[in-house]
This record gives C-alpha cells, structure tokens and sequence, in this order.
C-alpha cells in the first residue's frame, strides 16, 4: 500500500502533500503526477489572488482601490466571504485591516495607493466590506490576507484531492503548508496520523506531540518567532492586536488549534493569541506554550496529545473562566 509525495515553495513557505494509498496500480501513477501538478498551479493561482507582496496580484488591485466598488473575482469572492466571517467569528481579533501597521513596523508588501483616512481605532466602527452583489466589493481601508490565506489555501487543495480519489482508493492525505496542516484518514499501514508542535525556543525541534483521531482535521499553529524581525530597535513580529494597532504583548509564545477546517483553525489560534482571556468555547480544542515553556491545553484536546519534550516546565489543562 504505497504513498506519494511532493513538496514546493510557495507563500513563503514549503508545502507538502502526502497521499496514503488503500491500493494501486499504473494508471494511479498517471493520476497522481497529474494532481501533484494542478495542486501546484492552484497554489500559484492562489497566491497571485491574495498576496500583498506582489505588486500585479488581485489583492494589490484592491487595496490600490480603497473606497471604489470593485468587480473581483469568483476566487476573491470566495476568500473575502470565509474573511468576513472569520472577523465576525473571532469578533473582531482577527482583522484585516492592519496592512498600514504592518508597513510601519517595517514588515512591507507592495505599498497600497488606495487613500484611507481611517486610523486603528476609527476603522474598527466602520463594516469590514460593503458587499454592492456577490462579486462587488468596495473597501473601507487596505487589507493584508496573510492571517488567513494560507489556512484558505490548504482548505481548497484539500477539496481538490477529494475531488480526485474515491474513498475507496484513499486511506488518508495531508496538506501541509509551513504548518497549517489538514489531514484526513490514516497512513497507509493504517496508523492514525500524529502531528508534532514546533518548540518555539528550538524551531527544528519538536515541543510536543498531537495523535489525530478523526476522519478530517486541521492543525493550525500561530507563533511570535516565525515572523520576527528588528525596526528602530525594537523586536518586532506579525501577529498585531487590531485594538492596539501594535503587535502583541504577551507572554505566549505559540498556539496549535485544531478545528474541521484549516481557515478557521488558523483564526482560532490568533483568537487565543491576541484576546486578553481565553477562550470560553467548551469544544474548542487548543494548546499554548508561553516563555516559561510551559505547555497548556484544553481539557478536549487531553487524549490527543500523546507526547512532550522533556525540557517542558509544566503540563497542565486550561481552566474555563
């Protein structure tokens, strides 16, 4: 029972496809490299639509178009639509609308020429999108889709392989995409998948260890070091409070979500991130490793996680508040 593999660069980041076959035979082959080979147009596809570094992509379009009612595409529609609900889901933590903090604390894209009087907090009063029909939109301020797109983009190549292969003919996959990773069934020999958590003060380590128990589930992880970098001599990194219009101050240094889709996995863990309590949801199931290596977890995720280095400091469940 064999498996395939590719891997590319792409968002920044490597993506890797494994696809866990139940059996196989030549024309499968055949099937396989043409599959490797669409989900690796789709994520150029992708890209292009929502990247804010390149100067010709969709994203830059609109944000170059701030206050205009602009058609977009069936693409863009799609994304936009799964953006406003996570900003509704997440009330509010998780907005898009932090592109000019990002330019000012020196983490620059292609510079949006849409003019926006907006500030931090004047723009939170005003609606995310002014949806004119389904693929009209206009924008209040520019936005960045780096807190979502690649969580976006996992989802829709996901849907792509089970588009391709029966059920009968997979025993599992996974997508994944510099750690937002979707994964569904088993591995070929019929083992469960099992997930490792980077350990944030050692990146080519692993802090400890998730067992995946259901049929489709995305693991999706936020963290203050993989985006970090030094402007007027202050540290810097991605993730910014939308209240504050600073990155965030915290003592956490990672959060691992898992959640049915990698989307809103990845807003999950930035809902945990940037709120100032945890979150009160009883089926959310996340963990978070602070700067004093010490590793919490709800109690939903406490059968899953099978494994923790030894350099942890504590282990315990988060209580609900």
């Amino acid at each position: 029972m064999p498996f395939f593999t590719d891997s590319y660069q792409a968002m920044n980041s490597t993506f890797s496809i494994r696809l866990d076959f139940a059996h196989a035979d030549e024309p499968l082959e055949n099937q396989i490299k043409l599959l490797f080979k669409r989900l690796r147009l789709t994520t150029e596809t992708l890209e292009q639509c929502m990247s804010r570094f390149r100067i010709d992509s969709e994203l830059s379009f609109l944000n170059a178009h701030v206050g205009e009612a602009i058609r977009v595409s069936t693409l863009m529609a799609s994304v936009l639509k799964k953006t406003q609900e996570a900003y509704e889901w997440s009330h509010g933590l998780f907005d898009p609308r932090v592109i000019r903090v990002l330019q000012s604390i020196g983490y620059v894209g292609v510079l949006e020429t849409g003019d926006s009087e907006q500030g931090v907090d004047g723009r939170r009063d005003n609606p995310l999108f002014i949806w004119h029909d389904e693929h009209v939109i206009e924008l209040n301020a520019p936005i960045d889709l780096g807190g979502i797109g690649k969580g976006y983009t996992v989802d829709f190549l996901a849907n792509l392989v089970l588009q391709t292969f029966s059920k009968d003919e997979l025993a599992g996959f996974l997508v994944n995409a510099g750690g937002d990773v979707l994964l569904y069934g088993c591995q070929e020999n019929g083992e469960p998948w099992s997930v490792g958590v980077e350990n944030p003060f050692s990146p080519k380590e692993i802090f400890a260890a998730i067992r995946v128990t259901e049929a489709l589930v995305a693991v999706c992880t936020s963290s203050k070091w993989r985006r970090k970098w030094k402007h007027e001599g202050r540290e810097m990194h991605h993730l910014i409070d939308p209240r504050t219009g600073e990155p965030v101050h915290s003592e956490v240094m990672s959060v691992t979500a898992l959640g049915t889709e990698a989307a809103m996995a990845e807003i999950l863990t930035k809902r945990v991130f940037i709120g100032d309590e945890w979150w009160r949801d009883e089926q959310a199931r996340y963990l978070v490793i602070d700067e004093k290596k010490r590793l919490m977890f709800t109690p939903t995720l406490a059968e899953q996680l099978i494994w923790v280095t030894p350099d942890v400091s504590s282990v315990r469940p988060l209580k609900a508040r």
